[in-house]
């Protein structure tokens, strides 16, 4: 289910903004917030809380991707999310660098 709610946003922004840099940067940023979920998970005292983001929220996007997927398909989704973030490494390099001038 997780991964259905998650390829059906991508898409969904993919779609409305039309551009392949808009998709990188959702991906990415989605990535960051599961981290970011993840790192709270572990370091909230609250049992009911560390319950609610463990059975809502995948750590990561590769952790989701391993969950539902195995063999040559998960090489290539793994390797297409290892792509995507360096492009995403791209436009945050030339993004510094156009602000320097």
């Amino acid at each position: 289910m997780e991964l259905i709610i998650i390829l059906g946003l991508l898409l969904t922004l993919t779609y409305i903004f039309r551009k392949v840099n808009t998709f990188v940067y959702a991906l990415a940023a989605l990535d960051i917030f599961f981290r970011i979920v993840d790192f709270l998970k572990s370091h909230l005292l609250s049992p009911e809380i560390y319950k609610f983001i463990n059975q809502h929220f995948p750590s990561s996007i590769p952790s989701l991707i391993n969950k539902y997927t195995s063999g040559i398909f998960n090489e290539i989704l793994i390797w297409l999310y290892v792509i995507n973030f360096m492009i995403f490494e791209f436009y945050i390099i030339k993004a510094i660098f156009n602000k320097r001038k």
